[in-house]
């Protein structure tokens, strides 16, 4: 895809949600916002210095969720997204080879950012459920599913790093499903909060993103490699 072409549809994507974020109020548009520009920040340098980009990137992935209700009580899923997008961030970094190289003092600085603000996040989910958990009526599940679909990212990107051809083909697979796993994160939250109807839809959004990647990915393998008869 030409850089132009590009650079419009992710103009294109900015407005809507902004638009969409409008409707909820003025805080959503502050936090839509917010949420852009950290994204900037990002692309534009702190991913080249990964102690504070991988944290960023847990950072935005979290903040994003907040944007539809600044004053959410249940953080958990918040908190998962986070450490999802920092754990498939390192990876992705770690197998690509980028450079600076991920070294003992760069993880522990990640490491450390990323448990100051695992704190602050526990803290104020704590403050606005009353506790660790909820003080409404939950079901164990909202918790059980979205950790048992980590445990199984964990694998799966174990597996792919693996068993991909090269380290990059690896880093791309992981950094694939780790966008599409968030679907599934949140179709696991539902069905475990009892909301099967919205579970539904998030789980038939993940399925339409799976179909989409393999066939995206079985066109550019055949535009790169067309076939053709053997004489």
């Amino acid at each position: 895809m030409p850089v132009e072409v590009a650079l419009a549809w992710t103009l294109g994507a900015l407005l809507v949600a902004v638009l969409g974020s409008a409707a909820l109020g003025v805080p959503a548009v502050i936090m839509c916002l917010g949420t852009a520009v950290a994204v900037m920040l990002y692309n534009a340098a702190l991913r080249f210095l990964p102690a504070v980009g991988l944290v960023m990137l847990g950072l935005i992935y979290g903040a994003h969720m907040m944007a539809a209700n600044v004053h959410l009580a249940f953080i958990w899923p918040v908190w998962l997204s986070m450490t999802h997008a920092l754990f498939a961030g390192a990876v992705t970094h770690r197998l690509r080879g980028a450079r600076p190289a991920l070294n003992g003092g760069t993880l522990a600085a990640a490491v450390l950012a990323y448990a100051v603000w695992s704190a602050v996040l526990i803290f104020v989910g704590w403050r606005r459920m009353g506790g660790p958990w909820p003080e409404w009526e939950l079901s164990p599940l909202a918790a059980i599913l979205p950790s048992i679909l980590a445990v199984g990212f964990i694998v799966l990107a174990w597996r792919k790093s693996r068993t991909a051809g090269t380290s990059r083909a690896a880093a791309d697979k992981v950094q694939r499903y780790a966008a599409l796993w968030l679907a599934l994160y949140a179709a696991g939250w539902m069905l475990g909060a009892g909301h099967r109807g919205e579970a539904l839809l998030l789980g038939g959004l993940a399925l339409a993103g799976f179909l989409g990647m393999t066939v995206l990915r079985e066109l550019f393998s055949l535009i790169e490699h067309p076939v053709g008869y053997r004489r």
